[in-house]
Order: structure tokens, then sequence, then C-alpha cells
């Protein structure tokens, strides 16, 4: 987990849905990194249409 720190410019956690073939960007959210990666992917679940595979990664 990534620890918000005092920099230049604003630090902002960003999940995105992305399209492997493609590279496209499907959806994508984002906030502080006061928030956490798990409230940010629940904001991306209504995007998911019903049928779509998909794979999770953590880096």
């Amino acid at each position: 987990m990534t620890e918000a720190r005092q920099g230049p410019y604003p630090q902002v956690r960003l999940p995105a849905l992305i399209e492997c073939g493609t590279l496209a960007v499907i959806a994508a959210v984002f906030d502080s990194l006061a928030v956490g990666e798990r409230t940010l992917a629940t904001r991306l679940l209504p995007m998911i249409e019903r049928g779509t595979q998909t794979a999770g990664s953590e880096p």
C-alpha cells in the first residue's frame, strides 16, 4: 500500500479496466491516496458488463 506523502504534485490512486487486445481503457476511477484500492475497485464493478472475463493484478 502506498502512503500519502507531501510533494509538489497531487497524488491519486487510479485503478482501470483495460482491454487486453487493444489496451483500450474501458473504465477508470480515481481518488486521493487516502481512499483504498478496494473502495475504488467497488466503484469499477458496475462498469463491468455481464459475461465479461476479467483478470486482476496487483503491483
